[in-house]
């Protein structure tokens, strides 16, 4: 009886010992998300008007469809960046740059789920280079219990309002993010994570960011050299304002 009292708790320590390295365990990952625009401007109408605006407009909705975002989570730390890539060389590069700004291709968006807090450093390490801070609080979703299918994943529907104020007048951009409760990761493209499950779709205006690949046992590229470039940039800028 005593060898069996003796083995039952050699159990219960391994167990009590193993729950605490489980609840320590480093949560990292990367998600990648494709691009396309949800509204387009290539109306009849504007054939009539203008055949060379038109043909324009047909030729953003073909290049939105090359680019490629990468979410980069790791415990209360993310990054959404642009995934690095040569465009093609048919491809007219004047053009792509100007489609790829509208997606925000320059901007890594920063967020440290523990300061409530998300930051938008654009066209970091040039003389262009610039940061905002959110206050992630400030984001108020509207749930509803619109549901559907991304890449085999049940989403739940979720909107929210983006003001801004910006060349002498506000703004204001109407937010729609599916999230997956299944995934239980509150991170999200852009600036909008705190979502109950992984924002697998997000649709601001007429972008919008649709997930391809899911990673959730991998290393991301928030190392600790990395996290602390991103930190001094924000110090930098915050002590010029």
């Amino acid at each position: 009886l005593m060898l069996l009292q003796k083995s039952l708790m050699r159990i219960l320590i391994l167990l009590f010992f193993t729950s605490i390295c489980w609840g320590q365990k480093t949560s990292e990952g990367k998600i990648t998300y494709s691009t396309f625009y949800n509204e387009s401007d290539a109306t009849e109408e504007l054939k009539r008007e203008s055949l060379w605006q038109y043909q324009y407009e047909l030729e953003k909705i073909e290049m939105a469809k090359n680019f490629t975002f990468e979410l980069h989570y790791k415990d209360s730390l993310s990054i959404f960046k642009i995934q690095e890539k040569l465009p093609s060389d048919a491809i007219d590069i004047n053009n792509y740059n100007l489609i790829l700004s509208q997606f925000y291709g320059s901007v890594i968006f920063f967020t440290n789920k523990n300061k409530n807090l998300s930051y938008e450093i654009g066209s970091i390490y040039s003389d262009y280079e610039y940061v905002l801070k959110y206050d992630l609080n400030s984001f108020v979703w509207n749930h509803t219990n619109e549901t559907k299918i991304i890449s085999g994943y049940k989403c739940y529907k979720a909107e929210t309002v983006w003001k801004f104020y910006a060349r002498g007048k506000d703004h204001t951009y109407k937010v729609i993010a599916w999230y997956c409760p299944e995934i239980p990761l509150a991170y999200c493209p852009n600036k909008y994570p705190g979502l109950p499950g992984l924002v697998l779709e997000l649709s601001e205006t007429k972008r919008t960011w649709i997930v391809n690949k899911i990673e959730l046992n991998t290393k991301s590229d928030l190392t600790d050299e990395y996290v602390k470039e991103l930190e001094d940039v924000i110090k930098k800028h915050s002590k010029e304002n």
